[in-house]
């Protein structure tokens, strides 16, 4: 299959860390791969269904550069009728930072438990329902 969309390349990396999480692979980068996926998925509904104006073309180049969930979830919300719902957005703040904090050293640099490996799991499999939700919603 040929990657194409922010979807394609979100649910390629999804059904590799479901395999790598239920194989017992874990290593820290999970955690940024998880919150990367969780980007893209948002960032294909942002990028499909929120047409591209003079208006605002450059906050859509912006918020598609952006790797803070919060930030595409906000931009999400105010822009469509169909919401991310409240749980979707609960998960996703808990993974939120992960794109940075597990992969790089610093002050803000942490390594993840296995206990976070399954939050990382369970943001993506409820970003993707949720997007896949809103993405059926949008088609009807």
């Amino acid at each position: 299959m040929e990657l194409r969309t922010y979807y394609d390349f979100a649910n390629d990396d999804y059904k590799f860390i479901k395999a790598a999480i239920e194989a017992g692979i874990t290593a820290n980068s999970l955690g940024a791969m998880a919150q990367n996926t969780c980007e893209r998925f948002i960032k294909h509904l942002i990028n499909q269904y929120i047409p591209v104006t003079a208006k605002n073309q450059s906050e859509m180049t912006e918020v598609l550069s952006t790797h803070n969930l919060n930030r595409l979830i906000s931009y999400w919300n105010s822009k469509s009728a169909i919401k991310i719902n409240s749980e979707t957005v609960e998960v996703l703040k808990k993974v939120n930072g992960y794109y940075f904090s597990t992969k790089y050293p610093g002050d803000d640099s942490q390594t993840l438990t296995k206990r976070d490996y399954e939050t990382c799991m369970d943001a993506v499999e409820k970003c993707k329902a949720c997007v896949d939700s809103i993405i059926e919603q949008l088609q009807d």
